[in-house]
């Protein structure tokens, strides 16, 4: 005879432990709670598996050169389009490819280095930093 088949919804099952996980292999940490008969049964814990990230401070960049370097080491950010003659987006291309970095990252040194005062870099980057840490 085929086995019953229990509603995930049951409160007298505990299925945690066969459910797959969306990180892989991750254990889920469980802790001892009280069922209606006063004895424990193990419940997931209240992060259900999930590592918990220690939080990490960013320190303010004070000088403009770490600023600078911040910048020319910065990997992501939004797309832009730009638009170019093509003979100048085949030099930037040859560029960036005798360099062995991007396109995206040769722009950006190039802003970086020639389209910005250490003044304008730095209004950025402390406009950046008060977004990301509101007080």
């Amino acid at each position: 005879m085929a086995k019953k088949r229990v509603p995930i919804n049951s409160k007298d099952t505990d299925l945690t432990p066969t459910l797959d996980t969306l990180f892989g292999n991750e254990k889920v940490e469980s802790q001892p709670d009280k069922d209606k008969e006063g004895s424990e049964k193990e419940t997931a814990s209240p992060n259900n598996g999930k590592k918990e990230h220690k939080a990490y401070e960013e320190e303010r960049m004070r000088t403009y050169a770490d600023v600078r370097e911040y910048y020319k080491k910065y990997a992501g950010g939004k797309q832009y389009s730009i638009y170019l003659p093509v003979e100048l987006q085949k030099k930037l291309k040859l560029k960036a490819a005798e360099e062995d970095i991007n396109l995206s990252q040769l722009m950006l040194r190039l802003i970086v280095d020639h389209g910005l005062s250490d003044v304008e870099l730095k209004s950025a980057y402390d406009k950046a930093f008060e977004k990301r840490h509101p007080k």
